[in-house]
């Protein structure tokens, strides 16, 4: 929170939220001048954060109050948050269903290096589902479904899928064509006329070693030492350097 002027609970997604009274503090949406509309009293509205923002989180947004806060920090960084929309009561899907033209011009680059050593196994089944993210008390689109920023930000902001770029910097997509895997990264196409294709193989085959060691370190019983320097066990290298020092 950036200075709010209330106290919020958060209840899980579809439920309203409930407020409690604190310390009032100026809101922001006030004196910055960022909020078009008629005056909204300072002790119910929310405050911004001046700038570039960072936020931390394990498991995504999972509430309708993270949710209706971000989008209140989007619309105004992009200056079209009305004063009247500053308020900690509006409704995610209100900001959703007045803002929709706005929302839809966003554009999303999720990066999912995260992701590239996980199984496919267990990525694909944690992304499918015929629902929407949070529904039903479900994390992702279903049960046994996990949060994936992609889907959330279309089921919940309205962002289109065709809007949001999945990439994976270690598949380096500025540089390399490269097919897309589900749950990974989208494909890429930079045509780099000056790639020594040679390189590339490099590349890749240093990266599959990495591969090689997270899966057998995650086998019942761990390889210990996979992928260390001067090792012959999976994913150490020929040359003798560690499989982090080899990429």
């Amino acid at each position: 929170h950036f200075g709010p002027s209330r106290v919020q609970s958060s209840p899980p997604l579809g439920q309203p939220s409930q407020t409690e009274d604190a310390p009032t503090a100026r809101a922001p949406c006030v004196r910055m001048g960022g909020c078009a509309g008629a005056n909204v009293s300072e002790s119910v509205a929310v405050a911004f954060p001046p700038g570039p923002t960072v936020y931390l989180t394990s498991t995504g947004f999972v509430t309708e109050t993270q949710w209706t806060r971000f989008i209140q920090v989007m619309l105004h960084r992009r200056g079209v948050l009305k004063m009247e929309d500053c308020l900690r009561n509006v409704s995610r899907k209100f900001l959703v269903e007045k803002y929709q033209d706005e929302l839809r011009q966003f554009r999303v680059l999720y990066i999912n290096d995260a992701s590239y050593h996980r199984p496919m196994e267990k990525i694909i089944p944690s992304r499918t589902g015929d629902g929407k993210v949070g529904q039903n008390g479900n994390f992702g689109r279903g049960p046994g479904t996990e949060f994936w920023w992609d889907q959330g930000v279309e089921d919940l902001m309205g962002v289109p899928r065709e809007n949001i770029k999945m990439i994976q910097l270690f598949e380096k997509p500025w540089l390399f064509n490269r097919p897309g895997r589900d749950g990974n990264y989208d494909p890429s196409q930079p045509n780099v006329a000056e790639l020594d294709p040679a390189d590339e193989e490099a590349y890749f085959k240093a990266l599959k070693l990495t591969k090689d060691a997270y899966d057998a370190l995650k086998e019942a019983e761990p390889k210990v030492g996979a992928g260390q320097a001067g090792g012959s066990l999976p994913g150490c290298p020929a040359s003798g350097l560690s499989c982090a020092d080899e990429l």
